[in-house]
C-alpha cells in the first residue's frame, strides 16, 4: 500500500477543513492492539485522557474495549459509508471472536498507559 489508514484519514480530515496541526496520524501498528497502544502512549505524552474512535461499526466494540483498558475515556463514532460498513456474517464472526479473545485472555497483559 502507498498509504496507511492513519495517513489517509489524516489527509481526508485536512481536506475537509480540519487544521493540520490538530490531526495526528499514528504511523505504527499492524493490528488494533498495537495501534491503540501507540495512541495511548501519545495521549499520555500530550496529557489527553479522552479520545474519539472512528472505525467500522463491527470493529468498534473491540477497539473501545482495548482503548478503555489502556486507560482512555472513549467516545465512538462508527463509520456510515465506505469499506467495512457492511455488516456481513463473516466480519461479525471475526470481530466477535477477536473481542472475546481480548476480554477473556489478552486484556490481562495490557498495561494501563493513561492515568487520569
Amino acid at each position: 500500500d502507498r498509504y496507511t489508514e492513519a495517513g489517509a484519514g489524516r489527509q481526508w480530515l485536512i481536506e475537509q477543513g480540519v487544521d493540520s496541526s490538530k490531526v495526528t496520524a499514528i504511523k505504527a501498528g499492524s493490528n488494533t492492539l498495537d495501534s491503540m497502544q501507540d495512541v495511548a502512549a501519545l495521549a499520555e505524552r500530550e496529557g489527553w485522557t479522552s479520545i474519539t474512535l472512528v472505525s467500522d461499526p463491527v470493529h468498534m466494540a473491540r477497539s473501545k474495549a482495548i482503548a478503555t483498558r489502556l486507560g482512555l475515556d472513549v467516545s465512538t463514532n462508527p463509520t456510515v459509508a465506505g469499506d467495512g460498513t457492511a455488516i456481513t456474517q463473516q466480519y461479525t464472526l471475526r470481530e466477535t471472536a477477536g473481542y472475546l479473545v481480548f476480554e477473556l485472555f489478552d486484556q490481562w497483559s495490557v498495561k494501563r498507559v493513561v492515568n487520569p
